[in-house]
């Protein structure tokens, strides 16, 4: 018998190895063979199709294609895959960006990617055609606040993201309060 993390919860499986399992947990969850073709498993931070014996304290995930993992599972991939601390480190973070053009925009992805865990979004423009081709915005975000629109495609990438927005020119007035509860601004 093994004790492993399975999704973010400590679990004690009969299984020797990940086939093992992987029936368990389908029959368990009554899964067509259908639905099983479309899902992930993930161990200690990477992707595998290998049928790896199961030891005391391994980390696995799984998950549907297509289907958003709940915030414990979410968290329990990223922490095997950056480890627990950069992981808790990460999510901490409060990062402000101002300007959300070319560069700012593409700084703010990437960030959402690596799971930070706070991001403030300042900028006092609209998205127009001009930015399509080196923006992070597409069509769809024309004519939309670029806070609003950037924002919108953060969520899509990490809904359990913390993001916050201004719609406002920066000016020597409003940046120390704008970012006062920020300890990394990216002026961009």
């Amino acid at each position: 018998m093994a004790e492993i993390i399975l999704n973010g919860r400590s679990v004690k499986t009969e299984a020797a190895d990940m086939e093992d399992l992987k029936r368990q947990t389908y029959a368990s969850e009554g899964l067509s063979e259908d639905i099983q073709r479309h899902c992930v498993w993930i161990v200690e931070g990477f992707q595998t199709d290998e049928n790896l014996s199961l030891k005391d304290g391994m980390t696995i995930n799984w998950i549907r294609k297509g289907k958003m993992p709940d915030r414990e599972e979410m968290e329990s991939m990223l922490c095997a895959r950056h480890t627990p601390h950069v992981y808790e480190k990460a999510k901490k973070a409060r990062v402000a960006i101002a300007g959300l053009g070319g560069l700012g925009s593409n700084i703010a992805i990437m960030l959402a990617r690596s799971f930070v865990g706070h991001l403030l979004l300042v900028d006092f423009d609209r998205v127009d055609v001009s930015n399509l081709n080196r923006q992070a915005y597409g069509i769809s975000h024309l004519g939309m606040e670029k806070t609003k629109a950037l924002s919108q495609i953060i969520k899509g990438i990490n809904p359990y993201l913390d993001v916050k927005i201004h719609t406002v020119r920066v000016d020597r007035e409003n940046a120390g309060p704008l970012f006062e509860e920020c300890p990394i601004v990216c002026e961009a």
